[in-house]
């Protein structure tokens, strides 16, 4: 089963992750028993490199664990960037287009009023 899994270190200070001092991943266990998925979840959150590597939640690191989250993703719905992009993307290329157009018609507008103006203060003499 696949976790996200959310750590927030006890120290202030940045780890190059997500935000200072969190960091999220994905986590599959082999089984699908909550005792044994619970049990990988923790060996993994306390050796994040494996056991022979350093204990993430050893009180001497600087950057020991204060706080860990394993969530359980059930459904998992994956978001199409590539279509957000179109869309939105899209939307602001057709917006910044209709505020120059809006600017472009305000200049007109003005240098045609301003020249209408002037041409009618020539007549006038």
């Amino acid at each position: 089963m696949k976790y996200l899994i959310i750590r927030q270190q006890e120290a202030e200070g940045c780890d190059y992750s997500i935000g200072c001092g969190i960091a999220i991943e994905w986590f599959e266990t082999e089984q699908r028993d909550p005792r044994s998925d619970l049990k990988q979840i923790e060996d993994h959150v306390a050796y994040p490199d494996g056991e022979d590597e350093y204990c993430a939640v050893d009180p001497d690191r600087d950057l020991c664990l204060a706080k860990a989250w394993a969530i359980p993703a059930g459904n998992i719905q994956e978001i199409d960037i590539q279509k957000l992009q179109e869309i939105h993307c899209g939307r602001e290329e057709d917006r910044k287009r209709a505020d120059y157009a809006d600017a472009m018609a305000d200049g007109l507008e003005y240098a045609l009023k301003q020249n209408v103006e002037a041409h009618t203060s020539t007549e006038r003499r």
